[in-house]
């Protein structure tokens, strides 16, 4: 008689995955900590959208606060509504990248298999976690305060926070490339 296994059963039922580790990946320290902590939620889908916030019984309507056509979710706040679509654009012309995003966790498998070197992948996760914390903190004016900021400022934002946090943590020992990338990233205007 074969001996009985939950962990086979339940691998049975969600199918076969495979893992994938961010971790080392995205708690780098050219980020800043908050910047990490929401990006980390919100690539776990943690964070209280308005689909969330409907399903607690906190708001009467999950409908998106800016674009007011879809429903605030994690994918809807973060890539598919026009004001963080337009976030992201700024962002990306900024750092050079042309992938088109369509989930968190396709950018940072992109950013993990790119044929940039390991710092600049780090700060480029730097920057995605600053822009996510950044629509975060947007998403939130726009919703508790009602004031709604215009995608290049929000953006200037980032660029600043990022760079600035970038270069008070920047290691003695850094390739004369790298260097000069991270001097064009401060001196290009978003």
């Amino acid at each position: 008689m074969p001996k009985f296994s939950i962990k086979k059963v339940y691998k049975k039922l969600i199918g076969v995955q495979d893992p994938e580790y961010y971790d080392k990946f995205m708690w780098n320290r050219l980020s800043i900590p908050k910047h990490r902590l929401i990006a980390w939620m919100a690539m776990k889908e943690r964070l209280w959208t308005k689909d969330r916030l409907m399903q607690a019984g906190v708001v009467q309507s999950d409908e998106c606060q800016f674009c007011v056509v879809g429903h605030e979710t994690h994918i809807h706040r973060f890539f598919q509504c026009k004001n963080s679509h337009d976030f992201l654009q700024i962002t990306k012309r900024w750092l050079g990248y042309n992938i088109t995003p369509i989930v968190f966790h396709r950018i940072i498998s992109y950013l993990r298999r790119s044929k940039r070197n390991g710092f600049q992948r780090l700060v480029m996760v730097a920057v995605l976690s600053g822009l996510m914390y950044q629509v975060w903190w947007a998403r939130n004016e726009a919703c508790w305060n009602g004031v709604v900021w215009r995608p290049e400022v929000v953006a200037r934002r980032v660029q600043k926070l990022v760079v600035d946090r970038i270069f008070s943590v920047l290691p003695h020992k850094l390739f004369d490339a790298n260097r000069v990338w991270l001097d064009s990233l401060r001196l290009n205007d978003v």
